[in-house]
């Protein structure tokens, strides 16, 4: 160990190792001519939808300091 406080050390858990899943391709039944047999396969259009405002913390901070700025403009006019 070094006297040196500031010394960065190796300490600490291993990381995980990434799992990665094989990306899906494009069979022979689905090919066509713009996703030719065993390109990536495109995202059929029944996936889920995109993330709502409650799975997105910046939407809603920016939603909030909207609100504060009206509700602050709201009091500068009654307070005329």
């Amino acid at each position: 160990m070094s006297d040196d406080l500031h010394t960065p050390t190796n300490a600490g858990p291993e990381p995980a190792p990434a799992v990665t899943e094989p990306t899906p391709v494009v069979t022979e039944a689905d090919a066509t001519a713009a996703h030719p047999i065993g390109t990536a396969a495109y995202a059929a259009p029944g996936d889920p939808a995109p993330a709502g405002a409650a799975e997105k913390p910046e939407v809603q901070a920016a939603a909030a300091f909207a609100g504060g700025l009206v509700l602050a403009l709201i009091l500068k006019r009654l307070g005329r």
